[in-house]
């Protein structure tokens, strides 16, 4: 178990860069769809090599792909859209909050995917230790990320450069939007793991 607690944490140090790097990549390109379609072609690539390194093939059986329900194939959807809108929130609302806020909407999907069971996911209660940890999630971010931009400052200076001259409602639809992203990503990976 400290084996997989180890990888995801170094996954999320991984997952950190990506969106920097992405929006480095669109500010080259000048466009954030063709600087999310180079990345996932380099990560097809990739999984490609390691799937056939592993397994000896690089797709699923035809009768596998005609036995699976049609939701299932949502994941390449949802996971493209989740990058793409990080490479534009990345530039709008800077990196502190592109990393906090989709957390924030991956971990109420992920509850309500839990609570109800959808698209095939075991069923788990809510229980009052998940909602004191859910509620002690969103004082964090509200510390995070509230506070800082009502007194203007913090580590990164509330990324200040990046959402300086932008109109409040303006930034707040960006936030908005990155908690949107989270749920995006929350039931994107869940298609990924069937």
């Amino acid at each position: 178990m400290l084996v997989f607690m180890t990888i995801s944490v170094i996954a999320g140090f991984l997952l950190a860069n990506q969106s920097p790097i992405n929006s480095n990549l669109s500010t080259v390109v000048k466009s954030p769809f063709i600087a999310a379609a180079i990345s996932f072609i380099v990560g097809t690539i990739f999984l490609a090599i390691t799937s056939l390194s592993m397994s000896g093939r690089i797709f699923p059986s035809l009768s596998f792909i005609q036995t699976q329900p049609a939701w299932i194939w949502l994941g390449g959807i949802l996971g493209s859209i989740y990058l793409t809108s990080n490479v534009l929130l990345f530039p709008q609302i800077g990196a502190i909050q592109t990393v906090i806020l989709p957390v924030l909407g991956q971990i109420v999907m992920g509850t309500i995917i839990d609570m109800f069971g959808w698209f095939g996911a075991k069923q788990l209660p809510m229980t009052w230790i998940k909602f004191i940890g859910i509620i002690i999630m969103v004082v964090g971010i509200f510390i995070a990320v509230v506070v800082p931009s009502i007194k203007n400052r913090d580590v990164r200076q509330f990324d200040s450069e990046t959402v300086s001259g932008q109109h409040p409602t303006v930034v707040l639809g960006w936030q908005i939007w990155a908690v949107v992203i989270g749920f995006v990503a929350a039931t994107q990976k869940l298609f990924s793991i069937f």
